[in-house]
């Protein structure tokens, strides 16, 4: 019986980029193999060794909280791109799910994403993200 061999995910290590600021080169080499990673693998790792695995582990968590909400809960979300509607902002299929989020490092914008998706509260999800 022949194994599978699955495929590695790409790790992108942001630990050492002190220049990573729009504009410079760097930036826009790791925006080529951010742009690579997305398109043969639809996903990557971030390597910082400036998370903290604390804060890490706060923002996994607040995201499985998001992933869990039924999909109806998840469907309200309005897809916007600026000011102007552009599509679905939740999708899912057998191998991935997506929801569209937008302003979520601002405390306004990740107050009103938690007011859409748990409409009776969460202080844990807007405060991780701010």
């Amino acid at each position: 019986m022949a194994s599978k061999t699955l495929p590695k995910l790409p790790v992108i290590d942001l630990s050492l980029r002190e220049d990573l600021r729009p504009g410079t080169r760097t930036w826009e080499s790791m925006c080529k193999v951010v742009c690579n990673a997305l398109e043969e693998y639809g996903c990557f790792v971030i390597k910082c060794n400036q998370v903290s695995l604390n804060l890490h582990s706060e923002i996994y968590s607040a995201v499985q909280d998001l992933f869990n909400l039924p999909s109806e809960i998840k469907q309200q979300k309005p897809a916007h791109r600026g000011d102007w509607p552009i599509g679905r902002s939740y999708s899912y299929g057998p191998k991935h799910e997506r929801i569209d989020t937008e302003n979520l490092t601002t405390l306004e914008g990740a107050q009103n994403f938690t007011k859409l998706m748990w409409p009776s509260g969460n202080d844990q999800f807007w405060y991780v993200f701010t």
